[in-house]
C-alpha cells in the first residue's frame, strides 16, 4: 500500500517550522515526498488540526496503522500535559487508496502543531489551520468531549484569514471537507458513536445558535460557504491504558470499542472523498509543491487588525 521507500526509511518528517513567528517551508523535504509519488495518480492530503494535548498525533498514527496494516511507530506522540508536535509534519511515503468511485489515488497524512497553548499566538494558530485547510481534501477538526461555542469561534477566526488570503491571491475558493471529530464522547445513549450520532450532535449545536452572538450565527450559517462538505464523528475513549506513561497505543492496549469505531472512522473518511471533491486539491507532486510555497509566502505576509480581540478565547 505504500510508496517507494523501504519500511526502515518510512517516517514522519517536518515540512514546515515556526521560526520566530515566521513559517518556513522545508522545500527539499517536501519535494522528496511529493516527487516520489506515482505520476498518473491524484495526490490527496488528510490533515488534522485542534488544540494541544488532545491526541491528534496519536489518532493520526492509528490512521497510518490502518492504512499500512502495520503498527508502525509513525507520528510521534507522548504522555503528559506539555505540547509535543511543533510546526507541520507529513508522512514521507504516499499511501495507495481506492476511492469510492474506483479511482486509485495516493494519500498523504499531515499532522499539525496543537493550537492555543501558552506559546502559540492566535495569528500562528490561524496560519496553521489555514495552511492545513487550503491544501487538504479532508480537514479533521479534533475536539475533546463535546462541540463547544469556543470551537465555532475558532472557525470564525480562521475564516478571517481565508478572506484576507483570497484578497492577496486575487481569487476566491472554498475549503474542501471539514470533519468534526469529537474524541472521548461520553453520551452514546444520547447521540450514538459514529457519523450518525455525530451528524445529530452537530445539527443540534448549529440549530441552537439562536441565542449566541452574531459572530457565532454568521460562522454557523456560512459553514457551507467556507467548506464544500462538513460532517461529524463521535469516537469513544481509547481506555484507561492510554493514561499510563508506558502505553505505546498498540491495538491490544486499547479498548475494543475504540478500535472498532476508529477503524470505521478511517474507512468512511477515505470513502467520503470523491474524485470531483478531490479535483480542486489533488495535483501532480510538482504543482502541489508550488501551492505549498505560494500559501506559505502569502500567509507569512498577511496581518489582520485586532487579531487578539477576534480570538480572545481559549481552551
Amino acid at each position: 500500500m505504500s510508496g517507494q521507500l523501504p519500511r526502515s526509511k518510512m517516517s514522519a518528517v517536518q515540512i514546515i517550522s515556526n521560526q520566530n513567528g515566521k513559517f518556513v517551508l522545508d522545500e527539499a523535504a517536501l519535494e522528496q515526498i511529493l516527487l516520489s509519488s506515482v505520476v498518473d495518480r491524484p495526490i490527496l492530503i488528510i490533515s488534522i488540526i485542534g488544540s494541544f494535548r488532545t491526541g491528534k498525533s496519536f489518532l493520526l498514527n492509528k490512521f497510518l496503522n490502518y492504512l499500512t496494516n502495520n503498527e508502525l511507530d509513525g507520528f510521534k506522540w507522548s504522555y503528559g500535559s506539555s505540547p509535543h508536535t511543533k510546526g507541520i509534519w507529513m508522512w514521507n511515503t504516499p499511501l495507495s487508496v481506492t476511492l469510492t468511485d474506483g479511482i486509485e489515488a495516493q494519500l498523504l497524512l499531515m499532522d499539525t502543531q496543537g493550537t492555543f497553548d501558552n506559546e502559540t499566538t492566535h495569528r500562528d494558530c490561524a496560519i496553521i489551520f489555514s495552511l492545513s485547510a487550503f491544501l487538504s481534501s479532508v480537514q479533521i477538526y479534533n475536539i475533546k468531549n463535546n462541540i463547544e461555542r469556543t470551537h465555532l469561534e475558532y472557525l470564525n477566526l480562521f475564516a478571517q484569514y481565508k478572506k484576507v488570503t483570497e484578497n492577496l491571491l486575487r481569487r476566491e475558493f472554498r475549503f474542501e471537507q471539514l470533519t468534526f471529530l469529537v474524541r472521548d464522547w461520553h453520551y452514546p445513549e444520547e447521540f450514538e458513536y459514529g457519523f450518525s450520532g455525530g451528524e445529530k450532535l452537530l445539527k443540534s449545536r448549529l440549530d441552537n445558535c439562536g441565542n449566541e452572538s452574531e459572530e457565532i450565527k454568521d460562522i454557523t450559517k456560512n459553514l457551507e460557504f467556507y467548506f464544500k462538505k462538513k460532517n461529524c464523528f463521535l469516537l469513544p475513549h481509547p481506555g484507561q491504558s492510554i493514561l499510563k506513561k508506558d502505553c505505546r497505543g498498540t491495538f491490544d492496549e486499547l479498548d475494543t470499542e475504540f478500535n472498532e469505531f476508529s477503524k470505521i472512522f478511517f474507512e468512511k473518511t477515505i470513502q467520503s472523498v470523491s474524485l470531483d471533491q478531490a479535483g480542486a486539491v489533488h495535483l501532480s507532486g510538482k504543482n502541489l509543491l508550488e501551492k505549498f510555497k505560494e500559501y506559505v509566502n502569502v500567509l507569512n505576509s498577511q496581518t489582520i487588525p485586532d487579531m487578539e480581540s477576534i480570538a480572545s478565547v481559549g481552551i
